[in-house]
């Protein structure tokens, strides 16, 4: 029978506890750690803890819910059940505790702000622009860039990239459950916990605006794929990678802006590499 080690699959777990605490106030790294601990638990037999664990992880934070379609897309359709069980538990107990109050607050005013990206006004803002990784604030930078569109027409240019990307990353959550299977080594568990943190890296990037720390999953997962790498290349090149998302160009101005978003690239690429990397190893195990 298939055991998967928190040990073996997260070595870093203890030093990216710490870095979570410290480096972001609205808790996208804590979440993403937890959310990961959780597939950790599923795949690994404890099937109800993590269930639990995924569903409070995805009722504070939203993103962790591209798990979800993986969890589906990879037939472990009890862990799923599971996951809406406690989903639906926590709701009635909030329901049952604060009123109908947040469910409508959130349902009518706060989502549908928060999708289409009117939360955050100051987005438009040079130094905004510039500190946003965000698929939502590509338009913002290409304005810094030297794009002539006007600041509404990167509004709504900035709403139908977000929409395309979320059925990207739903797409490929679900081939990469699809192809997954379960880890017969340490390496192909560290290889199928980078997979993990890169979906939840790119569920992250779907927010209107993400900030530099969007970008820690990443920076996770490739430690884990270094750690697992069988040859000393790919070890270099998730060092490599590993400095490039370290890079962060705060100062707004057009050459700046060309940079950022050449980065940005990068790291959207690394993500999706991490993902389909980890479906493909997971496929030959």
């Amino acid at each position: 029978e298939d055991t998967l080690s928190l040990h073996d699959a997260l070595p870093i777990w203890r030093p990216a506890w710490a870095s979570s605490r410290h480096t972001n106030t609205r808790g996208w790294p804590a979440a993403a750690l937890l959310s990961a601990l959780a597939m950790v638990w599923i795949v690994g037999g404890r099937t109800r803890r993590g269930a639990a664990l995924l569903a409070f992880m995805i009722g504070a934070k939203i993103f962790p819910g591209i798990l979800g379609i993986w969890l589906l897309a990879a037939r472990r359709f009890a862990a799923a059940a599971w996951t809406a069980a406690f989903a639906g538990l926590y709701a009635v107990i909030t329901l049952l505790w604060f009123g109908p109050r947040p469910f409508t607050d959130f349902f009518a005013h706060h989502l549908p702000r928060l999708a289409s990206g009117e939360t955050f006004a100051f987005l438009t803002t040079p130094r905004a622009s510039m500190s946003n990784l965000g698929v939502f604030g590509v338009p913002f930078k290409l304005r810094l860039a030297g794009w002539a569109g006007s600041e509404a027409e990167a509004w709504a240019l900035a709403r139908e990239l977000a929409w395309v990307w979320t059925l990207a990353i739903a797409g490929l959550a679900a081939y990469a459950g699809w192809r997954a299977r379960p880890p017969e080594s340490s390496a192909d568990r560290a290889r199928l916990a980078g997979a993990w943190l890169g979906l939840l890296a790119l569920g992250a990037l779907r927010s209107p605006f993400a900030p530099p720390e969007a970008y820690i999953p990443l920076v996770w997962a490739l430690s884990l794929r270094a750690a697992a790498a069988p040859r000393r290349r790919e070890v270099a090149l998730a060092v490599v990678l590993w400095i490039a998302l370290c890079v962060v160009l705060p100062v707004p101005s057009a050459a700046m802006a060309i940079a950022g978003l050449g980065l940005q690239a990068v790291a959207y690429a690394t993500a999706i590499g991490l993902v389909v990397g980890g479906a493909a190893s997971s496929r030959r195990a």
